[in-house]
Order: C-alpha cells, then sequence, then structure tokens
C-alpha cells in the first residue's frame, strides 16, 4: 500500500504531501473555500477515488507521479487516507473520513440527548493509593486482595456520592510503568480525571506520563494529594513541580482544583466529593437514551467458562440482551450482560460499566462499538469493508523517487498502526555493552505468552519489545487471551529452549503433566514485574559470560635470546616496568605490542630468572619470558600479563 509523506509546508504550516509548491499555488491551496466534500478511507484505490472525485484514473496517476512516487500497480495502487486526502485537496475537496461520517450520522439518528452521570479516570503512579480511594468510596478492599498490591488491569464500576442526584462512574487504571497504554485509553475515555499524587513521594515517572495523557485527551483534571497522614507529606514542593510540567493550580492563578486527602483513613474525601459535585454541575455531561447504543471497549477476556467477553463503558443509548453491535472488524450479540460485581443485570444506561457476553471474535481495547438492526447487517457491512480495505493489488511501503528539480520530502512513510496483539513477534537488537566471547553463537528462547485480559497481553508483549540483545532472539511464537491449552504446547515441543509464560490464568494438573513430559516449562505469575524479573533472570543465565579484562603487570624486551641444543627456543629477555608478571594461572592471557598495537596474544611457556623457573616477576626485576608458539620478539617491545575475568551479563532492559 502507498502510504503518505507529509511535510509541514513553509508557506502556509499545513502538513501536505506536495511540499515543493510555489509559494503562490499552496497560498491559493490553503486558503480555497471547500465547495464540495468527499468522503474517504484508508486503503482507497487511485479507481476508487478517481470515482469519488469525478476525475479521470489517469489524472490521479499523473499527480502521483509529480508527487515522486513509484505508482507499480495501476488504478488498484492502494493509498492510505493521507495521501489520498492531500489529493482531494488539491481538486477542491474537503475531505471527511468515512468512519466519522459514520458516527457523525450516528449522532443524526440518536435522538434526544438527556444528562447522564459523570465518568472520572483516577491515574496516577503506581502506589500512589489510587485504588485504596476508590475501595473507600465502594466500601471495599480491592486493594488488598490485589496481586502485588498494584493494579494490573482496567476496571470501573458506579457509586452514589452523596449530595449528586445521580452516581459517578470511577475508571481504575494501572499506576505501573508496564501499562501505558491502558492509562492513554483511561484519558481518552473520561470527562474527567482526578490525578493522585502521594504527598510523601511527589511526581514520579508515570506521574508525567498521566499528564501527557491528561492533556493529550484535553479533559478537566482535580489534583488530589494523597498520603497527607504520613510524616514526610510535603505538598508544596510538589505544587512548585506541577508549575515546571505546565499545570497551575487555583491558588497559584490557574484553573485545576486540588484537595488534600487519606485515602486510608477518609480524611478529606468528602471535599474531593464536592469537586467532583461543581464539576458535575458545570460540565453538563449528556447522551442519547432512546438512540441506537454506543459502547466503548475498556478490557477484553477469554475463558472457558464463559467465553470472550469485554468490559465496557455504555457512551449512548440502551443495551440489553439481544441487540447486536459491531466494531470495524468484529460484532457481538449480547448474550448476557454482568455489572461490575458479577451480577447479571437486563439493562444497561449511558455511562454504565459492563462486562458484555456474547462476542463472535474477540475486540481490542479501546474498540468502540454501534448498534446495528441486527447480525446480517453486521456481516454484510463487514464484508464490503474488507473489500476495501483488500484492494486487487497492493504495492509495498517503498520511499517515493523523487523526479528532478523536486525539493527532498523529509518526513518518513507513515505506517499504518495494526492494533492486534501479534501472534508472532521477533524481538532483535543491540547487546549489552562488554566484550563478549565471539565463539558462542545466538541463542533463541521460544516464548508462549497467556494473560487473563487483553490489556495484561498487551503490556507484556510491549515490554518484550524493548528486549535488546544479539546474543539472544526471543521468539514469541503465541500470544494469547485465555488459559494455556495442548496447543501451547506443541508449539514449543520441538524447541531447544523454551517458556510458557501464564498470567494471571490457571493451568490444570493434567496439562502441567503433559508439559513435563514434553520438557516445556510453564510458569504462572499474578504480578507483572515477578514475570518480567523471572524472564531477565532466564537471559542473563542464557547470556555467554562477559570477557573483562586488567593488565596486572608490563614488561619491556630489553634483548632477544635465541636458546640452542634440547632448549632451542626464542626468548624475551624482559624488565618489568608496571606490576608483576604472574605465571601461576594459566586463565591469565599474554600480548605482545609493538608501537602501540598488539601483534600476539597467547598463554605463556615459560617465565625464568636465569635457569630457574619462575612463578612471579616482580617490578623493576628482569626475567625471560617465553610464549606459547611465538617467536619474533623485538627489542623494545612491550609484553603485557592481562588478567581476564569472567562476568554474567546483567540485562538492561527498560521496563
Amino acid at each position: 500500500m502507498m502510504r503518505s509523506m507529509l511535510v509541514r509546508c513553509q508557506y502556509c504550516q499545513i502538513n501536505r504531501v506536495n511540499a515543493f509548491l510555489s509559494s503562490k499555488r499552496c497560498i491559493v491551496a490553503s486558503t480555497q473555500q471547500y465547495a464540495k466534500t468527499v468522503a474517504i478511507h484508508s486503503n482507497i484505490t487511485v479507481h476508487d477515488l478517481a470515482s469519488k472525485l469525478k476525475k479521470k484514473s489517469k489524472t490521479i496517476l499523473e499527480l502521483l507521479d509529480e508527487y515522486g512516487y513509484v505508482v507499480d500497480h495501476g488504478i488498484n495502487t492502494a493509498l492510505d487516507i493521507d495521501i489520498a486526502g492531500a489529493i482531494a485537496d488539491e481538486f477542491g475537496y474537503k475531505v471527511t473520513n468515512e468512519k466519522e461520517m459514520k458516527e457523525e450520522k450516528y449522532h443524526e439518528d440518536a435522538g434526544v440527548s438527556l444528562p447522564r452521570p459523570p465518568v472520572i479516570t483516577i491515574m496516577g503512579h503506581v502506589d500512589h493509593g489510587k485504588t485504596t480511594l476508590l475501595d473507600y468510596l465502594r466500601k471495599t478492599q480491592v486493594a488488598e486482595n490485589e496481586a502485588g498490591g498494584i493494579t494490573q488491569a482496567i476496571s470501573a464500576f458506579s457509586v452514589k456520592v452523596p449530595g449528586l442526584s445521580d452516581s459517578i462512574t470511577f475508571v481504575d487504571t494501572p499506576g505501573h510503568a508496564a501499562f501505558n497504554n491502558m492509562r492513554a485509553r483511561g484519558a481518552q475515555t473520561t470527562d474527567a480525571v482526578v490525578l493522585i499524587i502521594a504527598a510523601d513521594d511527589g511526581i514520579m515517572e508515570q506521574t508525567v506520563e498521566c499528564i501527557k495523557h491528561i492533556k493529550k485527551a484535553d479533559v478537566p483534571l482535580i489534583v488530589a494529594f494523597n498520603k497527607m497522614d504520613k510524616p514526610k507529606a510535603n505538598t508544596d514542593k510538589i505544587k512548585k513541580d506541577l508549575l515546571t510540567h505546565g499545570l497551575q493550580l487555583k491558588e497559584q492563578g490557574g484553573d485545576i482544583d486540588c484537595v488534600e486527602i487519606s485515602a486510608l483513613k477518609g480524611n478529606n474525601v468528602d471535599e474531593l466529593l464536592v469537586l467532583l459535585n461543581g464539576l458535575s454541575k458545570k460540565h453538563t455531561f449528556k447522551a442519547s437514551y432512546d438512540g441506537p447504543a454506543q459502547i466503548v471497549v475498556l478490557e477484553t477476556e477469554n475463558s472457558k467458562q464463559k467465553g470472550m467477553t469485554s468490559m465496557v463503558l455504555v457512551k449512548h443509548g440502551q443495551l440489553s440482551k439481544g441487540k447486536v453491535l459491531m466494531t470495524d472488524d468484529g460484532f457481538i450479540k449480547i448474550r448476557q450482560l454482568l455489572n461490575p460485581y458479577g451480577q447479571s443485570v437486563e439493562k444497561a444506561n449511558p455511562s454504565d460499566p459492563v462486562t458484555l457476553m456474547g462476542w463472535r471474535s474477540m475486540p481490542n481495547p479501546g474498540d468502540v462499538a454501534i448498534e446495528v438492526k441486527n447480525e446480517a447487517e453486521a456481516r454484510n457491512i463487514l464484508k464490503v469493508q474488507s473489500q476495501k480495505e483488500k484492494p486487487e493489488k497492493v504495492i509495498s511501503n517503498k520511499p517515493p523517487v523523487k523526479s528532478a528539480g523536486k525539493k527532498q520530502l523529509t518526513q518518513e512513510m507513515k505506517g499504518g498502526r495494526n492494533k492486534r496483539i501479534p501472534l508472532r513477534v521477533s524481538l532483535r537488537a543491540e547487546a549489552a555493552t562488554g566484550k563478549v566471547q565471539q565463539e558462542e553463537k545466538s541463542k533463541t528462547i521460544d516464548l508462549i505468552i497467556k494473560a487473563d485480559v487483553s490489556g495484561s497481553l498487551e503490556a507484556i508483549v510491549n515490554i518484550l519489545s524493548r528486549y535488546h540483545s544479539t546474543d539472544i532472539t526471543l521468539n514469541v511464537l503465541h500470544a494469547g487471551v485465555g488459559s494455556v491449552n495442548e496447543n501451547d504446547l506443541k508449539m514449543l515441543q520441538t524447541s531447544e529452549d523454551s517458556i510458557v509464560y501464564a498470567f494471571n490464568v490457571d493451568v490444570t494438573k493434567n496439562l502441567m503433566t503433559q508439559a513435563e513430559k514434553l520438557d516445556v516449562p510453564v510458569k504462572q505469575f499474578d504480578i507483572i514485574y515477578k514475570l518480567l524479573d523471572d524472564l531477565k533472570e532466564k537471559l542473563e543465565n542464557t547470556l555467554p559470560m562477559r570477557s573483562e579484562e586488567h593488565i596486572i603487570g608490563e614488561a619491556e624486551v630489553l634483548k632477544v635470546f635465541k636458546l640452542t641444543g634440547s632448549r632451542k627456543n626464542v626468548a624475551a629477555g624482559c624488565r618489568v616496568k608496571e606490576g608483576f608478571l604472574d605465571n601461576s594461572n594459566s586463565e591469565h592471557l599474554w600480548k605482545v605490542i609493538r608501537d602501540h598495537q598488539p601483534v600476539y596474544e597467547a598463554g605463556i611457556k615459560s617465565l625464568k630468572r636465569g635457569k630457574e623457573d619462575i612463578a612471579l616477576a616482580k617490578k623493576m626485576t628482569e626475567c625471560g619470558v617465553t610464549l606459547d608458539n611465538f617467536e619474533d620478539y623485538r627489542e623494545g617491545d612491550k609484553i603485557l600479563c592481562v588478567r581476564v575475568d569472567r562476568i554474567k551479563q546483567v540485562v538492561d532492559w527498560k521496563l
């Protein structure tokens, strides 16, 4: 597929494919009033685009050639949405994404908008008290029961809040570094964010990352300074630090509310609820109750008991059993709805978090699903979409060939994002620093990753992609949601070195017995960093030892002796200049240096003083040195005695 190479035009500051346009033409293009609108989709072919623009395909092909692209497949060449949009812009069309138009059409059919409960996402660094605050609000002890005391999956629930006529839906996001994508989704599906900062810890790495997500989502923010009951609590410094990250509190002249609380003891939590109450009154959050349903997927799971399920947030409409909703590449006929406490419910309204059962294929976290009439309509829409997204011929991502006189296009081609977690990922990169034995061959560890929910699986796979080594290849043969099964073991039975990691999923005794027979290790974990620590230990034990050299002695060759008779050999008469020469350790390496360049390295044959063999020659003493298979000594050469330490490599892996 042909992908765009957009650059920012120096004249109009618009991202354009044809950055080489003259200032006059560019200004005209950027200031023109669009009289026509065209809806296009990603992977649109040249033929389909020409039809929509009411132009000849030849005209589009000529324009692509002018841009500098080699069009190998003629009118069946697929274009990404950016380059197709740039072409449409050239002909005076305002471009609309077909997907966005469908959503606009959805809102036109959505009916009357009425107030709905607000959706509040709790964000912050790991162990800063997010789940403890939510436990206090819903009067539970989730934090105590979580593995390792940390949240490892996104969750949502609704609670009645004093002073509000309706409930508030809270979304809890993991704070661990591995769950960056989950936090991003949490920020994008919310009406407002409560940013939790531990007053005794301050702004940490994931706090900064959360701030970035909040700014990108452009949603209202309340900062809650937690753990105020701790002796080292200090909010003054944190408030100053927030300014460096672009957050100005109201008491500093900004527009962001803040509150000091203790989630563990409940101190001042009522003041936080007052702020949330005011936020709800200031921003009237609305949704359609009687129109088509629309949901956003928060998390997905696959189990033998329930099959494929997803925790979703209702954006519009009302959910009930039997309704059909479709995503971009799948659909569901709702078989059952469960509330956050696992109880079956008959319906769900806007802002309600529910778990849905009945998916025909696993959706992805972040997917939006819209209600359709029935399964037949869903299948027909998916069929049409698949035909659009799979043109007859698709060209590879080749950089464009520049035409004479055109300016160099500086931005790399934009690639499409594969929303699915890949089933096979080969993860290779640079080795850890240090001199490694060259005789060691590269090794491969085959992995299968199974997790309880897609968010955890995504986090693990993303971290594996950041492993760097040329000595060991991590080969993820399969990554999926659900329990470990026999097929997983069979995939690894021919591997020389392999591991099955089961994260938060059960492994039956029969399967463990079968794994032992096949000599396939199956390891279970319920804390993500312990799983990663185990893999790091495995890698460190498998990596070749690193050689570290230390010069312990240096001698200068004063004279070269050619021995005759039974002692026939060539020896170097030396004086020790630095350190000492040690013949007691056969592991030592001996090097000959000439004109600052190494000319030979080997083991030592003998170290003598006169005719006597010695084990050690100290500084400023003289001795005779004979090396294995070397006779080309010259006066002035340096002979080095080198201690070689064999050091276990440590995996430098940014989690």
